[in-house]
């Protein structure tokens, strides 16, 4: 592990155990705010996704990462240079993201970016549902999906088990 990449764990830990995060189970019909990570390259899933909380009428931003910032990403996109050395957010936009209330946070990404990660431990959501190849994940619902890591397959599996929690 690189230097750079102890320095980022250090920070994620101490953010962690100072937080304040307020873990809450939250599902479609007592969530009212969502943020939702997704790839540029997963539209399909995102799309998916976002129908379901416009059917639900919960309110959601969005974080999309891209490697082509001319490619049109809905929501705000993110590359690795809207983070400084250390892992802090260097813009605006993403730390109001990190900031926010949201009663969810999904992750249908599948990333192990070290800046996903970042996000996902950042976040100040009440309930953080994904996957992850790595190992914290820092979800509080992760979903094996380890057998078929498809994005689409992942969003289809969040949705059916934010429907039956109660």
């Amino acid at each position: 592990m690189g230097l750079k990449k102890i320095i980022i764990n250090k920070k994620i830990n101490s953010r962690l155990s100072s937080s304040g995060r307020n873990v809450c189970i939250k599902n479609f019909e007592t969530a009212c705010t969502a943020g939702i990570i997704w790839d540029q390259n997963d539209e399909i899933a995102y799309k998916k996704m976002t129908e379901k909380f416009d059917e639900k009428k919960i309110k959601y931003q969005s974080i999309c990462l891209s490697n082509n910032k001319h490619k049109k990403c809905q929501g705000y996109f993110i590359t690795s240079k809207d983070f400084n050395f250390f892992g802090m957010p260097k813009n605006k936009s993403l730390q109001n993201f990190l900031d926010s209330d949201f009663d969810l946070l999904i992750d249908i990404s599948l990333s192990s970016s070290i800046y996903v990660q970042i996000i996902r431990s950042f976040s100040m959501a009440h309930l953080k549902i994904g996957w992850a190849p790595v190992n914290p994940d820092y979800f509080d619902i992760t979903i094996n999906i380890s057998k078929k890591p498809d994005s689409q397959y992942l969003t289809e599996q969040i949705n059916h088990y934010l429907n039956i929690i109660n």
